[in-house]
């Protein structure tokens, strides 16, 4: 039984989509540049055609949602369609794989916890025992999980007004008493 959801903040998500958009624009130019070549230009006249109306798209997208301009992971997949027309499947095998990692590089970061573990909810997954822990803290929208072994993970949370910090503090201190010292425990009850 979940008990607490909490979302972090991905502070990298601009620089993300800065890269993409330099990325499609690079392309942008590539196709530009190989319409003065008759052997690519119809490849690349639908390529940048192509390439072009996404991009209109995805501005359209954005004016309608009243949100910033980005390119979404899709783009990567345009582009690798549009290069598997000028048959260099190199670019295509690195733009696939660009697109899954620009996909996943743009989830938000979510741990779930519950009364028998933390698990961190999307890719890759992981799943912390409460007893690896030595202090789970919510302060001021700043989760931090401090582990037994020096790792820490500190980060804001997204929404720090859909978690009540006071429930939460108090559960994770339960949950780090309850297996901080199992043979202990066993006389407290």
């Amino acid at each position: 039984m979940l008990q607490f959801e909490i979302t972090l903040k991905n502070s990298k998500v601009k620089s993300y989509r800065f890269i993409a958009l330099l990325i499609v624009f690079l392309n942008f130019a590539v196709f530009i540049y190989l319409l003065f070549f008759d052997k690519y230009f119809y490849d690349a006249a639908a390529s940048l055609f192509l390439v072009a109306v996404y991009c209109l798209y995805r501005f359209y997208i954005s004016k309608k949602n009243k949100t910033g301009f980005f390119m979404d992971e899709f783009s990567f997949f345009i582009l690798a369609g549009s290069w598997v027309a000028l048959q260099n499947y190199p670019v295509v095998a690195a733009y696939i794989l660009t697109g899954i990692l620009y996909y996943v590089a743009l989830q938000k970061i979510q741990f779930g916890f519950d009364d028998n573990s933390i698990r961190k909810i999307n890719f890759p997954t992981a799943e912390y025992q409460w007893n690896q822990l030595s202090n789970v803290v919510l302060r001021d929208d700043i989760l931090t999980l401090d582990f037994n072994n020096n790792k820490l993970i500190q980060s804001e949370i997204e929404n720090g007004k859909n978690v009540n910090e006071i429930e939460f503090n108090e559960f994770a201190q339960q949950q780090l008493v309850k297996y901080s010292q199992p043979e202990e425990n066993l006389f407290l009850n």
